[in-house]
């Protein structure tokens, strides 16, 4: 068990405080490994009710996560990509409180190699929205191609993040930290096919039948 409290985030109104209890098992597959930046990333941001992603889409996955909220982890809610191939991956966005000054930003990170860290050269998407971007909504939508490279772990259930939040400085440049503002959304998505295997990396993938061996990788 793991009691994560989150820190205020205030609107015009109000000030909030969010306990969030994160129930894990030792063992077994019933969901996605956590990433550490998972169990790392604060619940809530310092403030709410501004920039959030509305709606991520990929593949066969389309999923409206809660705006102006930390961190929400959606198990039961992912997609299945395979290796080698290119999907779109549409994102909406809803300025929310946010004001005409306000610069904003969407990234997106895959664990594709399972290794349990969004790591900097997992970043697969990142775009930064201005005011002039919103439609008449006060939103935006685009799409940009995520393509699956060969070294990522086929197989397994890897974590995907969403980001959205107010560019303050160099938050939000890594996947874990607090921001300013906006909303993280978590997902479980199974990756399928045979890559190229990494013989050194610590971790089985590829066609390995073990850690850093068999398969290409032979002894």
């Amino acid at each position: 068990w793991e009691a994560l409290l989150a820190r205020p985030f205030r609107n015009a109104r109000q000030t909030e405080y969010r306990l969030q209890w994160s129930i894990g098992k030792a063992t077994g597959d019933r969901q996605p490994k956590r990433s550490r930046a998972q169990a790392l990333s604060p619940i809530g941001p310092r403030f709410g009710s501004y920039f959030s992603v509305n709606r991520v889409e990929l593949n066969t996955m389309n999923h409206e996560p809660q705006t102006s909220i930390g961190r929400s982890y959606y198990d039961n809610v992912g997609t299945t990509l395979e290796i080698g191939k290119s999907y779109p991956m549409t994102i909406t966005a809803e300025l929310g409180n946010g004001g005409q000054g306000d610069v904003n930003r969407v990234r997106v990170w895959a664990d594709w190699n399972f290794d349990s860290v969004f790591s900097d050269n997992e970043l697969v998407l990142s775009r930064v929205v201005n005011f002039a971007d919103y439609n008449s909504n006060k939103e935006i939508t685009f799409t940009e191609s995520i393509t699956v490279p060969s070294s990522a772990a086929s197989g397994k259930k890897i974590g995907l993040r969403v980001l959205g939040h107010y560019v303050k400085g160099d938050e939000g440049d890594s996947a874990c930290g607090e921001v300013d503002s906006g909303n993280r959304a978590d997902y479980g998505i199974t990756i399928t096919g045979v890559g190229t295997p990494t013989c050194d990396d610590g971790i089985q993938n590829g066609d390995e039948t073990g850690i850093d061996c068999g398969g290409s990788c032979e002894p």
